[in-house]
Protein backbone atom coordinates (compact mmCIF):
# COMPACT_ATOMS: atom_id res chain seq x y z
CA UNK A 1 0.00 0.00 0.00
CA UNK A 2 1.55 3.29 -1.09
CA UNK A 3 0.69 6.40 0.91
CA UNK A 4 2.16 9.75 -0.14
CA UNK A 5 1.90 12.82 2.08
CA UNK A 6 2.73 16.35 0.90
CA UNK A 7 3.58 18.53 3.90
CA UNK A 8 5.64 21.34 5.38
CA UNK A 9 7.30 21.45 8.78
CA UNK A 10 5.97 24.87 9.84
CA UNK A 11 2.38 23.94 9.01
CA UNK A 12 0.13 23.01 11.97
CA UNK A 13 -2.24 20.80 9.94
CA UNK A 14 0.72 18.90 8.46
CA UNK A 15 1.87 18.15 12.00
CA UNK A 16 -1.64 17.05 13.01
CA UNK A 17 -1.72 14.78 9.95
CA UNK A 18 1.59 13.17 10.93
CA UNK A 19 0.22 12.52 14.42
CA UNK A 20 -2.88 10.86 12.89
CA UNK A 21 -0.62 8.72 10.71
CA UNK A 22 1.42 7.79 13.78
CA UNK A 23 -1.80 6.72 15.54
CA UNK A 24 -2.82 4.71 12.48
CA UNK A 25 0.56 2.94 12.36
CA UNK A 26 0.37 2.01 16.05
CA UNK A 27 -3.14 0.59 15.82
CA UNK A 28 -3.22 -1.10 12.42
CA UNK A 29 -1.01 -3.36 10.36
CA UNK A 30 -0.80 -2.26 6.75
CA UNK A 31 0.87 -4.91 4.64
CA UNK A 32 3.63 -3.76 2.32
CA UNK A 33 3.30 -0.14 3.46
CA UNK A 34 5.27 2.41 1.50
CA UNK A 35 4.88 5.70 3.40
CA UNK A 36 6.44 8.59 1.50
CA UNK A 37 6.60 12.14 2.71
CA UNK A 38 6.76 14.65 -0.15
CA UNK A 39 8.22 18.10 0.38
CA UNK A 40 5.92 21.06 -0.08
CA UNK A 41 7.76 24.02 1.47
CA UNK A 42 5.28 26.86 1.80
CA UNK A 43 8.10 29.39 1.95
CA UNK A 44 10.07 27.79 -0.86
CA UNK A 45 12.31 30.80 -1.26
CA UNK A 46 13.71 30.39 2.27
CA UNK A 47 16.69 28.05 2.35
CA UNK A 48 16.24 26.99 6.00
CA UNK A 49 12.88 25.44 5.11
CA UNK A 50 14.70 23.52 2.39
CA UNK A 51 17.32 22.37 4.92
CA UNK A 52 14.67 20.58 6.97
CA UNK A 53 13.14 19.02 3.85
CA UNK A 54 16.56 17.98 2.57
CA UNK A 55 17.23 16.20 5.86
CA UNK A 56 13.84 14.52 5.52
CA UNK A 57 15.03 13.07 2.21
CA UNK A 58 18.22 11.86 3.89
CA UNK A 59 16.08 10.24 6.59
CA UNK A 60 14.00 8.53 3.89
CA UNK A 61 17.19 6.92 2.57
CA UNK A 62 17.70 5.32 5.99
CA UNK A 63 14.04 4.41 6.63
CA UNK A 64 13.68 7.00 9.39
CA UNK A 65 11.68 9.66 7.56
CA UNK A 66 8.43 9.37 9.51
CA UNK A 67 10.23 9.49 12.86
CA UNK A 68 12.43 12.42 11.82
CA UNK A 69 9.53 14.42 10.39
CA UNK A 70 7.31 13.85 13.41
CA UNK A 71 10.10 14.71 15.89
CA UNK A 72 10.99 17.88 14.02
CA UNK A 73 7.36 18.99 13.79
CA UNK A 74 6.81 18.28 17.50
CA UNK A 75 9.83 20.39 18.45
CA UNK A 76 8.72 23.24 16.21
CA UNK A 77 5.10 23.17 17.36
CA UNK A 78 5.53 22.46 21.09
CA UNK A 79 8.95 23.86 21.93
CA UNK A 80 8.94 26.83 19.53
CA UNK A 81 12.24 25.67 18.08
CA UNK A 82 13.63 27.60 15.13
CA UNK A 83 13.74 25.59 11.89
CA UNK A 84 16.54 27.91 10.70
CA UNK A 85 18.87 26.69 13.48
CA UNK A 86 21.11 24.09 11.83
CA UNK A 87 22.39 22.79 15.16
CA UNK A 88 18.79 22.11 16.20
CA UNK A 89 18.15 20.30 12.87
CA UNK A 90 21.30 18.23 13.35
CA UNK A 91 20.28 17.26 16.91
CA UNK A 92 16.84 16.10 15.77
CA UNK A 93 18.39 14.14 12.88
CA UNK A 94 20.95 12.41 15.11
CA UNK A 95 18.24 11.65 17.68
CA UNK A 96 16.37 9.90 14.87
CA UNK A 97 19.16 7.52 13.82
CA UNK A 98 20.97 9.66 11.26
CA UNK A 99 24.74 9.91 11.25
CA UNK A 100 25.98 13.35 12.34
CA UNK A 101 28.65 13.44 9.64
CA UNK A 102 26.09 12.76 6.88
CA UNK A 103 23.77 15.40 8.35
CA UNK A 104 26.61 17.94 8.33
CA UNK A 105 27.44 17.03 4.70
CA UNK A 106 23.83 17.58 3.64
CA UNK A 107 23.55 20.89 5.49
CA UNK A 108 26.83 22.19 4.07
CA UNK A 109 25.99 21.30 0.46
CA UNK A 110 23.09 21.28 -1.97
CA UNK A 111 22.40 17.57 -1.41
CA UNK A 112 18.73 16.64 -1.87
CA UNK A 113 17.87 20.15 -3.09
CA UNK A 114 16.69 18.73 -6.43
CA UNK A 115 14.46 16.20 -4.64
CA UNK A 116 12.73 18.97 -2.70
CA UNK A 117 12.23 20.98 -5.88
CA UNK A 118 10.99 17.88 -7.72
CA UNK A 119 8.44 17.11 -4.97
CA UNK A 120 7.09 20.65 -5.15
CA UNK A 121 6.96 20.66 -8.96
CA UNK A 122 5.26 17.26 -8.95
CA UNK A 123 2.64 18.54 -6.52
CA UNK A 124 1.88 21.53 -8.71
CA UNK A 125 1.71 19.26 -11.78
CA UNK A 126 -0.81 17.08 -9.92
CA UNK A 127 -2.79 20.22 -9.00
CA UNK A 128 -2.00 19.96 -5.30
CA UNK A 129 -2.30 23.50 -4.04
CA UNK A 130 -2.77 22.98 -0.31
CA UNK A 131 -1.32 20.79 2.40
CA UNK A 132 -1.47 18.38 3.95
CA UNK A 133 -2.40 16.31 0.93
CA UNK A 134 -2.49 12.51 0.95
CA UNK A 135 -2.59 10.13 -2.00
CA UNK A 136 -3.31 6.46 -1.42
CA UNK A 137 -2.28 4.08 -4.19
CA UNK A 138 -2.44 7.05 -6.54
CA UNK A 139 -6.24 6.63 -6.58
CA UNK A 140 -7.54 8.25 -3.41
CA UNK A 141 -6.83 11.96 -2.90
CA UNK A 142 -7.35 13.56 0.49
CA UNK A 143 -6.95 17.33 0.79
CA UNK A 144 -6.45 18.84 4.22
CA UNK A 145 -6.26 17.10 7.57
CA UNK A 146 -7.85 13.64 7.88
CA UNK A 147 -8.28 11.71 11.10
CA UNK A 148 -7.13 8.14 11.63
CA UNK A 149 -10.68 6.90 11.00
CA UNK A 150 -11.00 8.87 7.77
CA UNK A 151 -7.69 7.42 6.58
CA UNK A 152 -8.87 3.89 7.41
CA UNK A 153 -11.98 4.47 5.32
CA UNK A 154 -9.83 5.74 2.45
CA UNK A 155 -7.46 2.77 2.80
CA UNK A 156 -10.39 0.38 2.58
CA UNK A 157 -11.69 2.19 -0.49
CA UNK A 158 -8.25 1.93 -2.11
CA UNK A 159 -8.33 -1.85 -1.69
CA UNK A 160 -11.24 -2.08 -4.15
CA UNK A 161 -9.82 -3.38 -7.40
CA UNK A 162 -11.10 -4.22 -10.84
CA UNK A 163 -11.36 -7.87 -11.80
CA UNK A 164 -9.95 -8.83 -15.14
CA UNK A 165 -12.99 -10.92 -16.09
CA UNK A 166 -15.48 -9.17 -18.30
CA UNK A 167 -19.21 -9.71 -18.41
CA UNK A 168 -21.42 -9.06 -21.36
CA UNK A 169 -25.10 -8.22 -21.51
CA UNK A 170 -26.28 -8.04 -25.08
CA UNK A 171 -23.83 -5.95 -27.06
CA UNK A 172 -22.39 -4.17 -23.98
CA UNK A 173 -19.38 -5.55 -22.17
CA UNK A 174 -17.79 -4.21 -19.01
CA UNK A 175 -15.81 -5.12 -15.94
CA UNK A 176 -17.19 -5.96 -12.54
CA UNK A 177 -15.80 -4.28 -9.49
CA UNK A 178 -14.56 -6.51 -6.71
CA UNK A 179 -14.08 -5.47 -3.09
Amino acid sequence: MKIEVWFDFNHQESYQQMKAIEELLHEYVIEDLELLYRSYPLKHHEMHTYDAHRLSHLAKKYHAQHEFNLSLCEAIQHENKDIADQEFLKNIAVKNYLDGKMVYEVLSSNAYFDQVESNLENALFKKIHSIPHIRIEGKIKLDGYHSKDAMIEALNTAKATLKTNEHCIGEHCGRKKAH
